[in-house]
C-alpha cells in the first residue's frame, strides 16, 4: 500500500492531504536550505530572482536538487555512524589520533571516533612478547674478538609513549641494545664471557637496555634478554686454542711453582732457626769455656803467688802430660840412665794405613775421631814430695 492510498500516514501530506504533493514540499525545503546558505555565504540580495514560475528546465532542477541532498545526507549520516565504530581485544589499547594528534586511548571493547580523515585508531598490542635479536663481533677487555647472539623480549608498555616519543622504537632498541652488550664485552675477558660468567651477562645487559630506555622516555619494557650464543669467530679458532693452552700451561707452572715455594719455604726457615740454635749453643759453650779458663788462670794466679816453684812444676808437668798424652811415644824416666825414647811401631802402622783411605772416609774418620771440646775440670793441687 503506497502512501497516496492511504492518506492517514503519508508523512509528506500532513495538514493538506488532499492539496499539497511530497514533490511540493521537498521544493520548499531545498528552497529554504539554499536561501540559508545563500545567507550565510553573503548571496541572501538575490533570494527574489528567478523563484518565481519559470520554464520546465528550471522546474526539473529544482525538483532534482532536494533529491539529491537527502540522499548525501543519508550518506554523511552512514558513514558517520557505521565508519566511525571500532573493537579493541583485550590484547590492545586503541591510540586515537585527530589530525595526528593524540586524542585519547581507549581500553578493550567497542568504541566509536569520528570517521576518517579526521580521526583516526591506531591498535597496539601491550600484552604481546615481542622480540627482536641480534648477532654482533666485539672486542673484549683482553683484546680477544668475541661473536656474541643476542635475543630481547619486551612489551610496549606504554601505547601512547611507543607510537609518539620515537620514530621507531624497535630500531632504538636494537641500538641501545647493541651499545649496552658492547660495554659489557668491553669491561670483561674472553673467558668470563664465554665460560665462567656467561649467565650473568644476560641480566646485567637487560638492566642497561632498560635503564637507557627508560631515560629516552621510549614506553617499552624488557621482559628478559638471553645470549643466545657467545664465542670466539670459526677464522680464530687455531690462534685462540693455542692462547688457551698457552694460558693453562701459564697456571700450571704458577701452581708448581707456588707448591715448591710452599714446600721449600718451610724447610729453610727450620734449617735457619736450627743454625742459629746451634750458633747460640756454640756461643754459649766458648763463652763458658773462656770464663772456666780465665777462672782457671785465677785460681793458679793465686796459687803461684802462694809457691811459685811448685806451681810452675805443676803446670809444666799438666801441660807435657796434655801433649804426650794425644801421641804414640812413651818418656820413661829411668834413674842414672837419662831419657829413654819408645818408637811405637803398631801405631805407626794404624798411622799409615789410615793415610790411604779416600779423602772423604779419612775426612769422615777424622770427624769421628776428633775429640769433642769439653772444658777442662779445674786439676787439684799436687801434693808435694820431699826434696822435690
Amino acid at each position: 500500500m503506497s502512501w497516496q492510498d492511504n492518506n492517514d500516514k503519508d508523512p509528506w501530506n500532513k495538514g493538506n492531504r488532499g492539496d499539497k504533493k511530497p514533490e511540493d514540499d521537498l521544493e520548499k525545503m531545498a528552497k529554504e536550505l539554499q536561501d540559508k546558505l545563500k545567507g550565510f555565504f553573503g548571496g541572501g540580495q538575490g533570494k527574489g530572482k528567478g523563484s518565481g514560475n519559470g520554464t520546465g528546465s528550471g522546474q526539473s532542477s529544482s525538483a532534482g536538487l532536494p533529491q539529491l541532498g537527502g540522499f548525501i545526507f543519508l550518506v554523511l549520516i552512514g558513514w558517520a555512524l557505521f565508519g566511525g565504530i571500532y573493537q579493541v581485544d583485550d590484547t590492545e589499547r586503541g591510540v586515537v589520533k585527530r589530525f595526528g594528534k593524540h586524542v585519547r586511548t581507549t581500553s578493550p571493547g567497542l568504541h566509536w571516533h569520528i570517521p576518517k580523515p579526521f580521526e583516526t585508531v591506531t591498535k597496539v598490542k601491550v600484552t604481546d612478547i615481542r622480540n627482536a635479536s641480534f648477532s654482533k663481533k666485539m672486542l673484549t677487555k683482553d683484546e680477544n674478538i668475541v661473536d656474541v647472539e643476542i635475543d630481547i623480549q619486551y612489551l610496549a608498555s606504554n601505547p601512547e609513549k611507543f607510537l609518539f616519543n620515537v620514530r621507531d622504537p624497535e630500531t632504538t632498541l636494537v641500538e641501545v641494545s647493541r651499545s649496552a652488550i658492547r660495554e659489557i664485552v668491553g669491561k670483561n675477558d674472553l673467558d668470563y664471557i664465554i665460560t665462567t660468567n656467561r649467565e650473568n651477562i644476560g641480566p646485567a645487559t637487560e638492566e642497561r637496555i632498560q635503564k637507557t630506555l627508560d631515560s629516552y622516555d621510549v614506553g617499552i619494557e624488557i621482559t628478559a634478554v638471553n645470549i643466545v650464543n657467545a664465542n670466539f669467530p670459526g677464522e680464530v679458532n687455531d690462534a685462540v686454542q693455542d692462547a688457551i693452552r698457552a694460558r693453562e700451561d701459564k697456571e700450571t707452572s704458577i701452581f708448581e711453582a707456588q707448591t715448591y715455594a710452599n714446600d721449600i719455604v718451610p724447610k729453610s726457615r727450620g734449617e735457619a732457626g736450627k743454625r742459629l740454635e746451634d750458633a747460640s749453643a756454640y756461643m754459649a759453650q766458648e763463652v763458658a769455656n773462656a770464663e772456666g779458663e780465665a777462672s782457671r788462670f785465677d785460681q793458679l794466679l793465686v796459687a803461684y803467688e802462694k809457691a811459685p816453684e811448685v806451681t810452675r812444676k805443676r803446670l809444666y808437668l799438666e801441660t807435657v802430660e796434655e801433649v804426650m798424652g794425644r801421641t804414640g811415644k812413651v818418656l820413661m824416666d829411668s834413674e842414672g840412665s837419662g831419657n829413654l825414647i819408645y818408637l811405637p811401631v803398631d801405631q805407626m802402622i794404624k798411622n799409615n794405613q789410615g793415610s790411604q783411605l779416600t779423602p772423604k772416609n779419612s775426612k769422615q774418620s777424622i770427624q769421628a775421631t776428633k775429640p769433642a771440646v769439653t772444658t777442662p775440670a779445674p786439676r787439684e793441687r799436687p801434693s808435694t814430695r820431699g826434696g822435690r
